[in-house]
């Protein structure tokens, strides 16, 4: 295509650069011709038109030496066509890496824009100028010569900013156009479109070649993953993974590692949802901080791995949980539990043994038996436990304040309550019309149990619940669990519990022989938790089974475990985030409570962080108002690593507590969470900014019509060049030849 020809419309003018007003000029030219005549008017002159002669050639010098002084300049006007200028933007964020066909998007960007016929050159040989950007965390010029090195590699996507940089770098208006060659994949919080629209409004074009959305490959992506902050070391704790599907619908493994160890695994099932949900057993093995991560497995033909990888931090802490074992008879149950209690690390077991009304035999760990006063009468005394397990005991062993102790430690404490089986349990100990009833997840109405003690055996019936549960958990599958059971050896006598509560989830049942009954049903009650468990003999899975066998034990750590999840501490230390992006702010909580277990608003509470270079900040945590006991304060994240929380609380009349937990600070990146082509946003782009798009990413295409717009819209525009003519030689030489033409004539008539 041959150069834009370019039309003048010539013409001249002239002006000084110090202009006088008119009048004035006549004025200094009239006196300047009466003071040179003045000063002839005395020379004796043999001709009388010497003197006239004389006078015009001074007042001439004069006049000239004044406009020398003023500046005179020659201006020339022309009419002409205005340059265009086209902008290049590159994109040169992550996602461009991926493969567009048999090249990725860059690659196909960089082979549409160099070479001899490309569009770099196809624009510069219309004389248009060309103006080359890449962008993604950054916008930045570059000459054309080095668009063939760019590489992909930006872990964000800024295109509000790269519009702005490169609108007002090349003073958008009319004659420019901006061609943006991205997958329009915007990881910031700005609006790229409302960008396009304001430049659009100052005359410049914004035109998009789409990346990416030929191929519509398959991806799988970990979305988000639901964990506590802090988990127990040797409990069971499920982490709840949400799985994005695009473009397949069949099935999804997803795997669980702590570092590089394999942990465990689900599988999500083949489906069309686009959104699915798995769930993951962690078990820690050891305390502190526990760096995971969760994989999908990559499906065939997917390109976009980033996103199938999701890394989460949760603190592991190593407690021994203490358990009041309220025995009302020296039974195999009783023994059983107790021995393997004692031989986990995990709890610490106080037992109190009954030996006669308000007499009782209590052990603590190795500590022997001693006669106890019994059940503790303090919310202060109850509180230094994490659950409670009556067995075979009748209420009336309780008076009615240590009944009302019972029910305000699982309700308002958050501590556990697991009531067994026995000939002195549940309805046939009294407990219709207690306190204790109200927290059970069973009925005790008389006319819904049967009087005496079931002795017969029977086979436990995990219910759909029950296989999924934890405390019934098994194996890593509900597969296995229930495989598992079956093989458990049957279990004989207990209380005939018709009705469950309807909060409640029944986790086993008796179908025979009948009546059918439930066997363990559990419920959330208040803060705590609450388990029913309606056998007198699970001794039986211990002592019918071969000796390696380690059902028996991970049933009641698991059973203890869960009860006790929701015990309340003196101070509990949460964060908002356990992983969060350098540059922000943690949210560090701090929920702290008398010694009865109620929250405390007038402790001192404050906090010391060691950030991963050793630097110790300190923070004064205040009571927040809006919320009991509850006190925050907000630290920032200046440096990717490691962050340790430890946070103090000193309660009035109390010794002080604490607390510790950390957090991870890394270096954000959302730029391959969603790497495929927005083409919604290409269409909002180029539609805002009065342009072209390609959906298909033909650049020449747009290019050829970014250029045919410009062709038209040029706007033309008046050039004016000035040429000064003050000192000019020609000036110089006139007044030159008129002072020596006075002169001459001054000499040739005898005038000094």
């Amino acid at each position: 295509m041959s150069p834009l020809p370019t039309t003048l419309s010539a013409g001249s003018s002239w002006a000084l650069a110090h202009p006088l007003r008119p009048e004035l000029i006549i004025a200094l030219v009239l006196i300047c011709s009466l003071v040179v005549w003045w000063s002839y008017r005395r020379a004796t002159l043999t001709r009388t038109w010497l003197r006239g002669v004389l006078t015009a050639l001074r007042v001439l010098v004069l006049l000239l030496v004044g406009v020398a002084i003023l500046q005179p300049m020659l201006r020339k006007h022309a009419r002409d066509h205005s340059t265009s200028t086209v902008v290049l933007g590159i994109d040169v964020s992550g996602s461009m890496a991926f493969a567009d066909g048999t090249h990725s998007r860059l690659a196909r960007t960089q082979a549409q824009l160099v070479g001899a016929d490309g569009i770099i050159a196809r624009i510069q040989a219309t004389g248009a100028q060309v103006r080359v950007f890449a962008f993604g965390e950054q916008c930045r010029e570059l000459p054309p010569a080095a668009v063939p090195d760019l590489v992909a590699g930006d872990e964000e996507t800024d295109l509000t900013g790269a519009i702005q940089t490169m609108s007002s770098a090349v003073r958008g208006g009319p004659g420019t156009a901006l061609v943006l060659f991205t997958d329009a994949a915007d990881t910031t919080e700005k609006s790229p479109t409302a960008a396009a629209r304001r430049v659009a409004a100052a005359g410049m074009t914004v035109s998009v070649v789409a990346l990416g959305g030929a191929n519509h490959l398959p991806d799988v992506s970990i979305v988000s993953v639901f964990a506590p902050p802090s988990v127990e070391v040797g409990a069971s704790t499920e982490l709840e993974v949400e799985v994005g599907r695009s473009q397949y619908v069949g099935p999804v493994v997803v795997k669980l590692f702590h570092e590089d160890t394999f942990l465990t695994q689900c599988t999500i099932p083949a489906g069309t949802e686009a959104i699915t949900h798995c769930a993951l057993d962690l078990v820690p093995s050891k305390a502190g901080p526990l760096d995971l991560r969760v994989e999908a497995e990559p499906v065939e033909g997917e390109q976009a791995l980033a996103n199938n990888v999701r890394s989460l931090r949760l603190d592991a802490q190593e407690r021994r949980l203490d358990v009041l074992f309220a025995e009302g008879s020296p039974r195999h149950e009783f023994a059983f539990i107790r021995r393997t209690m004692a031989d986990d690390r995990h709890f610490r077991l106080v037992t109190l043994l009954r030996l006669g009304h308000q007499r009782y035999a209590d052990s603590a760990d190795d500590d022997g038996s001693v006669l106890s006063t019994g059940f503790p009468t303090t919310a202060e005394a109850l509180g230094q436990f994490s659950a409670i397990i009556l067995s075979d005991i009748e209420a009336h062993e309780f008076t009615a304040s240590q009944l009302q102790l019972i029910h305000d430690f699982v309700t308002v404490r958050g501590g556990g309550l697991l009531m067994l089986g026995g000939t002195n349990a549940f309805n046939l100990g009294g407990y219709a019309s207690t306190p204790i009833a109200e927290l059970l997840p069973v009925e005790l109405d008389p006319d819904d149990v049967s009087p005496t003690f079931d002795d017969r055996i029977f086979t436990l019936e995990l219910t759909p619940a029950g296989l999924e549960h934890e405390i019934l958990r098994q194996g890593r599958t509900s597969e296995a669990t229930e495989a598992q059971w079956r093989l458990m050896p049957p279990l004989k006598g207990l209380n005939v519990l018709l009705k469950a509560k309807p909060g409640a989830t029944v986790l086993a049942v008796r179908s025979t022989p009948a009546p059918a009954s439930v066997v363990l049903a559990v419920q959330d009650v208040g803060s705590g938790r609450v388990a029913a468990f309606a056998s007198a003999n699970s001794w039986r899975w211990k002592m019918l089974r071969t000796v390696d066998d380690d059902s028996f034990r991970r049933f009641w750590s698991q059973m203890i475990r869960w009860l006790a999840v929701g015990n309340k501490q003196l101070l509990t230390v949460e964060v908002n985030h356990q992983i969060n992006s350098v540059g922000q702010s943690v949210s560090i909580t701090a929920r702290v409570m008398d010694a009865t277990h109620r929250p405390s608003n007038a402790a001192a509470v404050s906090a010391t962080i060691t950030d991963p270079t050793g630097h110790v900040d300190h923070l004064t945590l205040p009571w927040i108002l809006s919320e009991e006991g509850v006190y925050e304060a907000q630290q920032p994240l200046a440096f990717a690593g490691n962050y340790q929380i430890s946070v103090q609380a000193t309660i009035p009349s109390g010794a002080p507590v604490t607390g510790q937990i950390s957090v991870l600070a890394v270096k954000a990146s959302h730029e391959l969470a969603h790497p495929d082509l927005d083409l919604v946003a290409a269409r909002a782009l180029a539609g805002a900014g009065g342009g072209e798009i390609s959906e298909v990413g033909d650049g020449r295409q747009v290019i050829d019509s970014v250029l045919s717009h410009l062709k038209t819209a040029r706007p033309t525009v008046t050039v004016i060049t000035q040429r000064e003519l003050g000192d000019s030689p020609l000036l110089l030489l006139l007044t030159c030849a008129l002072l020596l033409g006075e002169w001459g004539l001054r000499r040739t008539n005898g005038l000094s």
